[in-house]
């Protein structure tokens, strides 16, 4: 195994496990001043406000650790089968941070759109996603739901 798939697996646990603590202090660190919200508030709420949590995160690891680390692991030179097989996977890493994004992003704009979260005080400010999400909506000839805080 060449250089570069060794700093790529290290790089990669790195990561995840950083994916983790980051992940669970930011929720903890968000929500501290909002524990009274969050217990009155139906559980898949606060579900939605944590995959939006996490996909910020994913999204900043995504673009800059794991592309970057990537694309070092491809450049590399001297590859044996061992090397091949981490170039494979890191693709399948790449897929699996994106789909990760994604399908957080869809269940999100599902709630959205839908008007689930409309008097929810833990999305009375709009944020970056409902601002997208608001000009596909517009886009697709659909009124944005109007979000009043309580």
């Amino acid at each position: 195994m060449n250089p570069e798939s060794k700093t790529y697996i290290n790089v990669l646990i790195f990561t995840v496990i950083a994916l983790f603590i980051i992940s669970g202090a930011t929720f903890l660190i968000l929500t501290a001043n909002k524990l009274d919200i969050i217990m009155r508030q139906p559980p898949g709420e606060t579900y939605t406000y944590f995959m939006m949590i996490m996909d910020r995160i994913i999204a900043l690891l995504t673009v800059v650790v794991i592309v970057p680390i990537s694309v070092y692991q491809w450049l590399s030179h001297n590859k044996n089968t061992v090397d091949k097989i981490t170039s494979a996977a890191s693709v399948l890493i790449i897929a699996a941070f994106l789909g990760t994004f994604f399908s957080g992003e869809l269940h999100f704009y599902e709630k959205y759109k839908d008007g689930e979260l409309n008097k929810s005080v833990m999305f009375c400010k709009p944020s970056v996603e409902t601002k997208i999400f608001d000009k596909i909506l517009i886009k697709n000839g659909i009124t944005p739901p109007n979000y009043l805080c309580r």
